[in-house]
Parts: C-alpha cells; sequence; structure tokens
C-alpha cells in the first residue's frame, strides 16, 4: 500500500540507582495475599462483585477501549529487561466479549512494535506501529481481522524550523526509544502525534477511506520544535517502573467533545530550557513557566489543524506526564510531582485539566508515601475518578523503585473532597493503569498486580513477571 506522505548524538545521563489536593488556577486473581497496607492507605473494606474480573498472565493491561458492539479491546503489555537493549516497547492487542472472553489477539510483524489503538463508532480499530523505519496505521475490523497498513512518510519535518544542524539526525522517528506516539479515535479517523529523530512533535489529523482501505492527511501541525533531549539510564537494576526513563521522550494525545485536540509533553531531563528557547523563537511564545522549567506542556490544534497556543501544566515542584484523557471539551494530564524529601516518599499524583480556552486547573492528590496518576474517568453522579499508584519510595538520589506499591482510585467530589474506593491488590507491585467510564455507567479499571520494582529481576529473570487485572462495576 502507498505510503501515508505528507507535504512540504547527545551524551546519556546516568541515574544513580540503589535497592531500595490542593488546588491552582492558571479482576484480578492474587496467588498469595498481599500485605496489609498501611493505615489510612487504602479502603480497607472488600470491593464489591464485579461484572468482569479478568486477570492475564504474563503481562500488565496498560490500556482498555470500549468496543460499539460490547466488550474491551485491551493493549497487554509484557515487562521487558532493561538490559534487553530493546527500544521497542512489548504488546499486543486483545478482543475481549463481555464477559472477558478473548476473541482476537494481534501482535505486531516481524520488526514493528505496537504503541497505541484507537477504536471507531463503526467498531473497527486503528493501530499505530512503530520501527526503526518510522510510523505507521494498521486497520482491523470489529473481529480483529487485518484490513490494510499504511507507512506515514512526512517529508516535511527536515523542513521544519528551526532549520537542521550538521549531525542533527534525520531519522523519522525517535531514536532513544520508539516509543514515542499515540493516536485517538476522530470519527472513523484518528488523531495522531509522534515525535520525531529531532526530537520535534508533530501532529496530524487522519482520515480512513473504507473503499481503497487507505489513511490519508487532512491536516499537518508542528506542535514542539526540535530541541536537544538526552537520554537518561540507571547505573544498576533491571526494570523501568512506570517507564520514568523515557517519559520525558513521550507524546500524548486526547480529542475534545468539540472537535479540539490536545497533544502534551514534558519537560526533558538535563535540556537546560532549549525546549521554551525554541517555542520562543519558533512561535513567538514565552510559556509561563516556573523558574526551574520542570513543567507539562498541553498544546490545542482546532479542527483544521490550526494551532491555538500552549497552555502549561505547573507546580513549585518537578511536574512528569504520563498521560492526556479528554473528559467532554476538557483534556486532565495526569502524573506526578515531586517535593523531593529524603525518604523517596515526596512524590504526589498530578492531575490538571486544560478547557478549550487554554485554562489550567491543578490538583495534587497525597494518598500513601509516593503516588502517581495514571488515568481519570467521570464519577458515578459527578466528580472524577483518579486511578493510579501509591505506596512506593524512589532512591532519593536516583531513579530506583521500590517493588511495593499499591493500585489506588479516587472518587474525587466536583467541591473538593476525596475518598478511596476499594481496589483489589496482589502481591509485589501493583498499579492501577486505565479508568474508563461505559455508557452504561459501568467503571472499568486495569492495570498490573504482582509486578516488580527496579530490583525484583537482579540475578533472577523469573522476577521479571506481572499479572494484568481489567474489572468492572456497575457505579461508583
Amino acid at each position: 500500500m502507498p505510503p501515508l506522505r505528507f507535504a512540504a548524538a547527545a551524551a546519556a545521563i546516568l541515574v544513580a540507582c540503589a535497592p531500595p489536593f490542593d488546588e491552582r488556577s492558571t479482576g484480578s486473581v492474587a496467588d498469595a495475599p498481599a500485605p496489609p497496607p498501611p493505615p489510612g492507605a487504602l479502603d480497607p473494606s472488600p470491593p464489591p462483585p464485579a461484572l468482569l474480573d479478568l486477570a492475564v498472565e504474563g503481562r500488565f493491561v496498560r490500556d482498555a477501549h470500549a468496543r460499539p458492539s460490547g466488550g474491551m479491546l485491551a493493549v497487554l503489555e509484557r515487562p521487558l529487561s532493561l538490559r534487553a537493549s530493546s527500544i521497542d516497547p512489548d504488546r499486543e492487542l486483545a478482543w475481549l466479549d463481555e464477559a472477558g472472553a478473548e476473541l482476537a489477539r494481534v501482535r505486531p510483524p516481524a520488526g514493528r512494535a505496537i504503541l497505541d489503538a484507537a477504536v471507531h463508532p463503526s467498531g473497527e480499530t486503528t493501530v499505530l506501529l512503530a520501527s526503526s523505519e518510522g510510523f505507521s496505521l494498521a486497520r482491523y475490523d470489529a473481529r480483529g481481522r487485518a484490513i490494510g497498513s499504511t507507512p506515514v512518510v512526512d517529508d516535511a519535518v527536515a523542513l521544519d524550523p528551526p532549520a537542521v544542524h550538521p549531525g542533527e539526525s534525520a531519522s523519522p522517528i525517535e531514536t532513544a526509544t520508539h516509543d514515542v506516539g499515540r493516536i485517538t479515535s476522530d470519527g472513523e479517523g484518528v488523531v495522531l502525534a509522534t515525535r520525531t529523530g529531532r526530537h520535534s512533535v508533530v501532529a496530524y489529523r487522519v482520515t480512513f477511506e473504507p473503499g481503497t482501505s487507505r489513511f490519508g492527511v487532512r491536516s499537518r501541525t508542528l506542535v514542539v520544535p526540535a530541541h536537544p533531549i538526552y537520554p537518561v539510564g540507571l547505573t544498576g537494576g533491571t526494570y523501568d517502573v512506570f517507564g520514568q526513563l523515557e517519559a520525558h521522550y513521550g507524546v500524548h494525545v486526547a480529542r475534545g467533545a468539540t472537535g479540539i485536540a490536545y497533544v502534551a509533553v514534558e519537560h526533558a531531563r538535563a535540556e537546560s530550557g532549549a525546549m521554551l528557547r525554541a517555542h520562543r523563537t519558533v512561535f513567538g511564545e514565552d510559556l509561563p513557566t516556573d523558574p526551574d522549567g520542570l513543567d507539562a506542556f498541553v498544546t490545542r490544534i482546532a479542527a483544521d489543524g490550526t494551532r491555538l497556543g500552549t497552555s502549561v501544566v505547573s507546580t513549585p515542584n518537578d511536574d512528569q506526564l504520563y498521560r492526556l484523557r479528554a473528559i467532554g471539551e476538557d483534556a486532565y494530564a495526569l502524573g506526578r510531582t515531586e517535593d523531593w524529601n529524603e525518604a523517596g516518599t515526596g512524590f504526589d499524583a498530578l492531575v490538571a485539566r486544560v478547557d478549550p480556552q487554554g485554562a489550567v486547573t491543578v490538583r495534587t492528590l497525597a494518598v500513601d508515601r509516593g503516588d502517581i496518576a495514571f488515568d481519570v474517568a467521570p464519577a458515578a453522579g459527578g466528580g472524577l475518578v483518579v486511578v493510579g499508584a501509591s505506596g512506593w519510595a524512589q532512591n532519593p538520589h536516583g531513579a530506583s523503585i521500590t517493588e511495593e506499591s499499591h493500585a489506588f482510585a479516587r472518587r474525587l467530589a466536583a467541591g473538593g473532597s476525596d475518598s478511596a474506593l476499594p481496589l483489589s491488590q496482589g502481591p509485589r507491585h501493583n498499579e492501577a493503569r486505565v479508568a474508563l467510564r461505559l455508557a452504561d455507567g459501568t467503571l472499568v479499571i486495569g492495570g498490573m498486580h504482582d509486578g516488580p520494582g527496579t530490583h525484583s529481576a537482579d540475578g533472577d529473570a523469573s522476577g521479571l513477571r506481572a499479572r494484568g487485572f481489567l474489572t468492572s462495576e456497575r457505579a461508583r
């Protein structure tokens, strides 16, 4: 199939590794019982009976999407060793019926990796794949059968300002990690956001033509100009908990109900304000960051591809981004913010709302010791449900994270109060990665049980394991 074509060397940072909401405007099975949580950390009452209670051996549920005909599409990921020298994630797609029975499983073609998926009103699915040659889009029918695929080729990347400098990478995809693209449904098309070998970020509105089984471009928007980013590594350890070492390359995308697309990135490590200077040079924008510049950035794009502006998600601390989720016409940026302490427990969950005009409201959650938010969904009766991981600690002078961690779900009331929703816990490391509110009111939560900490597999590869869970309940 013809390519989807669009018109017109860094020092490594090694992080030492040792074993181990205030507001501002701007289904699982455990092999062994989990240790009791610290007092006040989790609701001790057992979760109510689930409609869906799925356990996936060997992989955790990284994401999930509702299928129009019922059931779910689950994105399943296998934990990889930091010593495997792979820059591709190991993800598969599972089509599930309402009871969680697997209808189809899709693995990526040889030499490619699945990055993301989007389910459309027709029931068809678009999949974003990556390789050293760049990105491609693939289409599957409602039963998980392949329809067609199209490479993404964008000759304009080399022409984007600022001008290419000698020695700059000409790769169509980031070379430190290939996990640098996301898609979200836009009717039967998608909004696609990618990071290039120049470290620039570009967004596209992409259509799909059923008659030809081809994808085509409707608009192209430069989101982040080219600027330096330096890789971060660990001096020890086996597993990158939360994917934190690659998070500063991450690209996140959401589409609001009014058609506005949101594309988000976080600040890069040790880049000394290069991205802010690039914004100023190319867009004429002076972004209102904290003095340290350790913030996240959400760009709004109109339906015709017009760039509307960039909002800064900022606290006084180091803010790190892990997801962007649209609810109604707004986008929510999820992650963590660090108020450093010697115990390595100064991380709070970060939840920030960006509205279509670019106004930002930031809320932080202190659940138990180290906290991180991964997703958000509407709560029954109003407010939000935020899910993530808590009860962990990180080496205060490095990036090693403990094996102990609890999956959490918190209901945030519109008035500002929050309360715990009980979740099942497995042994070792637990994370709630995804939250969905279905049309019938069902709340779906998925993630990881019995996962590894940074050092769980040091000297014993059997420690690099995880179990995925996906559970649903009527109204919470």
